[in-house]
């Protein structure tokens, strides 16, 4: 039974905000993006087609 006086807890989803939090690339180590959008990643090339 909860009292009138008490607060409801807050859910957390796991997700932390980006605002007054600076990222950090894991790959490079530079700021401003992270390791997904890193613009250093080369990407793979794409499969081709065997030529027969």
């Amino acid at each position: 039974m909860k009292l009138a006086d008490e607060e409801p807890k807050k859910s957390n989803s796991g997700k932390v905000g980006e605002h007054g939090i600076q990222m950090q690339c894991q790959h490079c180590l530079d700021y401003e993006h992270n390791k997904r959008s890193c613009p250093k990643i080369k990407e793979p090339p794409a499969p081709r087609a065997p030529s027969v």
